[in-house]
């Protein structure tokens, strides 16, 4: 968590913005002149930075089945750390179903066909 406020620029309230949105929420192979990512990395707000640091009161994981998608080009939450997480929910006894994205933090932007196949696979069972 140290690093942190090296990707989030965070205010004196506590919220905070990406430092360099297109990277790390779009992530590589889009087109620098893409209307489409342009419009999309004008969307973010300024959003409550305490979350990331405060303990949670419920695990809703605890209670449902889970699936995970891996990002394997996210540039937020890296590849070993987000195989570090379902690890964890693995060692607290969750099964976890996972599926692998070529893509950066925000699937459903970036590869939504692949968010609606995987959708489509945990739905289906």
């Amino acid at each position: 968590m140290d690093l942190v406020p090296l990707a989030f620029d965070f205010a004196e309230d506590d919220s905070c913005a990406h430092r360099d949105p297109r990277p790390l929420l779009v992530g590589p192979g889009q087109s620098d002149d893409d209307a489409d990512v342009e419009a999309y990395l004008k969307t973010p707000a300024r959003w409550n930075g305490k979350c990331m640091y405060q303990a949670t009161e419920h695990a809703a994981w605890c209670e449902i089945p889970l699936a995970y998608i891996y990002t394997t080009a996210d540039m937020t939450v890296p590849l070993d750390y987000q195989r570090n997480l379902v690890e964890g929910l693995e060692k607290a006894g969750r099964k976890v179903q996972t599926f692998e994205l070529a893509t950066g933090h925000c699937p459903n932007f970036t590869a939504p066909q692949g968010v609606v196949d995987v959708v489509n696979k945990v739905v289906s069972g």
